[in-house]
């Protein structure tokens, strides 16, 4: 792992932020801010911690999978993570599951995955997604193909959620794994999600199961 120096500008915007947003700073950052896989998950970030981060993840080129599972970022933190990580252009894998991001947040989601080239696998569950955010995803996702998985898991599509995906499935040439389980989708929804599934090219996985 390459450990950060003393000297390294991330550290003192890092910092600098910290101070200003009046957090705390997440030391395992301070120590892993150039490692290519970085896990923040359950540290309790909040809207200002993720703000901060973000000023330092526009300066960092290392980082190809980061992870910020559980830190209640929402939808305010999200919207500063979406300016960081535009000027991040090697993350390819993201987790933001469990952010209470509501669909505000899916906006932003969707916004960044049109602005990221490098985005390829996303981790979105537990966040509160309605049927409108599922209109966001498939504006999105009809004009990038390459995302090639999206987790969606335990959100709160239902049905018009299942026909918005459904018609995004049919166009996109790209994704290859959507998991949707543990939503609502029911009927039409999942007839619609069946009738994208048929139209090539074929689709790899997708699992919209729910009890």
């Amino acid at each position: 792992l390459e450990q950060s120096s003393p000297e390294d500008p991330q550290i003192n915007v890092y910092l600098q932020a910290c101070q200003k947003a009046g957090v705390v700073p997440v030391s395992y950052y301070l120590r892993h801010m150039n490692d290519k896989c970085l896990k923040l998950n359950h540290h309790g970030l909040g809207p200002r911690g993720a703000g901060a981060l973000a000023k330092s993840l526009m300066l960092n080129s290392s980082i190809t999978q980061l992870s910020l599972e559980d830190n209640a970022i929402g939808a305010e933190g999200l919207a500063k993570l979406v300016k960081g990580l535009r000027g991040s252009c090697n993350i390819q894998e993201l987790n933001l599951s469990n952010n209470s991001l509501s669909e505000v947040g899916s906006e932003l989601v969707c916004k960044m995955i049109l602005e990221n080239a490098s985005l390829l696998r996303i981790q979105l569950a537990h966040n509160g997604f309605n049927d409108q955010s599922a209109k966001h995803f498939a504006e999105a996702l009809s004009a990038n193909f390459r995302v090639t998985v999206l987790d969606l898991s335990h959100n709160e599509f239902c049905e018009k959620g299942g026909e918005s995906l459904g018609q995004m499935l049919a166009a996109n040439e790209g994704l290859q794994e959507l998991n949707l389980s543990w939503n609502h989708i029911r009927m039409k929804g999942a007839i619609a999600l069946s009738a994208g599934l048929r139209v090539p090219p074929i689709f790899v996985h997708t699992n919209f199961s729910y009890p």
